[in-house]
């Protein structure tokens, strides 16, 4: 940040300076004469904190899950940054000391491969009556993803206000206000293989007690994961940024905006799973009722909404060539950098309460179902740098 204030300045410093030893013809802007219609296409890079809030999120619950007897840590090759095409129109129009324009902004694209690694270990114990049940399964999945998506849409208003026209030096110089709105979107689908190994301890509550370990079943099952998540958020803008226009034909444009943003993100991911040797377990005399039930195929969903605050800031440069009065050519470049921090999660994974146990009266799965501790909250930086062709067509 501060090193594009120091920038700006020195930029800033040197126009001044030139416009005050130059002819007048060098600095020929008339406000009136800027109203056009502007489209952008850009090539970026992209340093996305949507996709790693979207995985982070998964450790949002690890502490309350340690207290729970479980182990669930997962791993991912996330890219450092991806490649992303741009899509911007702008309309602006100007009168004698102000520029309104309103612009819809559309980034898209298909991050490469990541690779996961889940490592699970889970531990459920129900009562009975007099009979106690505890079962251990432990897990290592491998999946890469197989489809992936990241798109981003922004659309906003902003005013730049010149508010110093009667000075020769300063009238170049505006100061812009603006609303905008912001939504991310990232879909991940993964398939792959789990290995697991299922163990059962029964121990009956007699005098003295009677404990039966069954053998451990290990057993292999195929897995896909699905995730959908969702940024949005509303930002407020403030900024300066300096115009210039010189012989007529060439144009020159440099801002820089900091903002604040506040939203929401909706989180929602789905977990299958389906055995591969259910048939072959079945006729295994290891095997009872208790880990037949857990090696059934099934679904988990984790959903849910969060709180999002994004600070940040945006800067960019143009030069325009003026080829007659109605066609000009623009090269573009833009930063931007923000930080992506949840806040107040209720994303919440399903629970596997067994009703028959609490039917004896254990209710140990309702209350740590409900036990609500401080967790991990994903913060990361969103990194853009694009560099763009615009074409701007005066009606």
């Amino acid at each position: 940040m501060k090193w594009l204030i120091r920038t700006f300045n020195q930029i800033l410093l040197i126009l001044l300076l030139k416009t005050s030893i130059i002819p007048s013809e060098f600095n020929t802007l008339n406000l009136n004469s800027i109203d056009h219609w502007n489209i952008r296409i850009s090539d970026i890079s992209w340093e996305s904190a949507t996709i790693r809030n979207a995985f982070q999120i998964s450790y949002i619950k690890l502490f309350d899950n340690l207290l729970k007897g479980k182990v669930n840590l997962s791993l991912y090759t996330l890219p450092t940054t991806i490649k992303a095409s741009g899509f911007q129109l702008s309309t602006p129009e100007c009168s004698e000391n102000q520029c309104s324009d309103f612009y819809i902004q559309i980034h898209t694209s298909g991050s490469r491969q990541i690779f996961g690694l889940e490592t699970v270990v889970e531990t459920f114990q129900n009562n009975f009556g007099n009979i106690s049940v505890i079962l251990t399964n432990s897990k290592v999945g491998f999946y890469p993803s197989y489809n992936q998506t990241l798109n981003n849409v922004s659309f906003g208003y902003h005013n730049d206000f010149f508010l110093f026209q009667e000075n020769p030096y300063l009238k170049n110089i505006g100061f812009r206000i603006g609303l905008g709105l912001d939504s991310s979107q990232y879909g991940y689908t993964a398939r792959g293989l789990d290995t697991s190994v299922v163990s059962l301890i029964q121990i009956t509550n007699t005098n003295p007690p009677t404990i039966n370990a069954s053998t451990p079943i290990l057993t292999n099952s195929f897995l896909e994961q699905k995730l959908d998540y969702t940024e949005s958020f509303l930002k407020l803008r403030v900024g300066i940024n300096y115009l210039l226009e010189i012989l007529g034909s060439h144009q020159f444009f440099f801002n820089i905006d900091p903002y604040i943003g506040y939203g929401a993100v909706s989180y929602k991911r789905v977990d299958r799973t389906r055995n591969l040797e259910i048939f072959n377990l079945l006729n295994n005399p290891n095997v009872n009722f208790f880990t037949i039930s857990f090696l059934l195929p099934r679904s988990r969903l984790t959903d849910g909404p969060a709180l999002l605050e994004v600070p940040g800031y945006e800067a960019s440069f143009s030069y325009g060539y003026k080829i007659n009065p109605k066609h000009i050519v623009r090269a573009v470049y833009r930063y931007k950098q923000e930080t992506h921090k949840l806040k107040a999660p209720k994303i919440e994974p399903e629970e596997n309460i067994n009703l028959t146990g609490l039917l004896f009266g254990d209710i140990t799965p309702i209350l740590l179902s409900e036990l609500k501790i401080l967790s991990f909250l994903p913060k990361n930086k969103d990194v853009v740098s694009e560099v763009g062709i615009e074409y701007s067509f005066q009606f």
